[in-house]
């Protein structure tokens, strides 16, 4: 049996125009070494940042950026909590789900944005899936989408809520994974077009 090369480590292809990365890590501490880097980085660079929380209020996030509530009041930093979801269940569609990232992104570049960056944590939009299998069907699409504009998209899962077995598809579906603080070309990543074929 052929061995799979290992994981490359990289440098920063998250801020990259067309990237969709997964980030895996175990609680909010460590989603935060991720996750508030992106954001504030993209913030002094004068992107526009959209992040979906897996919480009710933004205050905890707003402490690990700089003049959060400043970036906000502009709509340059726009925070979406679990009291504000895409859909319901019963309503999900991987297409309105995709609208919204997309009609976020037309906004953003209308408004005279260059680049525009997304991060959503997994318990944000995951409740709004019907099961799993329309998670990696909605994970495959965005893998399509987002070479659309000049956006990336940082998908976070926390490894304590979401079991080892979903480690294997997540490695699947995205070229870029941030592990343990480190971010690597994933060679295990199946392109959309490939995963058709391989059904």
């Amino acid at each position: 049996m052929t061995s799979q090369p290992p994981l490359r480590q990289v440098s920063r292809p998250e801020l990259a125009a067309g990237r969709h990365v997964c980030a895996m890590y175990f609680g909010n501490a460590q989603r935060d070494q991720v996750l508030l880097p992106y954001l504030n980085d993209g913030l002094a660079r004068g992107d526009k940042c959209l992040v979906g929380i897996d919480g009710s209020e933004p205050d905890a996030l707003y402490k690990g950026i700089d003049d959060a509530e400043g970036y906000a009041a502009t709509d340059q930093l726009v925070v979406r909590t679990s009291r504000d979801p895409v859909v319901v269940r019963e309503e999900f569609s991987i297409d309105r789900m995709t609208g919204f990232w997309a009609g976020a992104a037309q906004s953003a570049l209308r408004d005279g944005y260059e680049f525009v960056r997304f991060a959503a944590e997994a318990g944000w939009w995951m409740p709004q899936l019907p099961d799993v299998s329309e998670l990696l069907r909605y994970e495959t699409e965005l893998n399509r989408y987002v070479g659309r504009y000049p956006q990336s998209i940082l998908c976070l899962y926390d490894l304590t809520v979401y079991d080892g077995g979903l480690v294997i598809d997540l490695l699947r579906l995205h070229p870029v994974v941030i592990l343990s603080g480190r971010t690597l070309e994933n060679p295990y990543f199946l392109s959309a077009d490939e995963r058709s074929s391989n059904q």
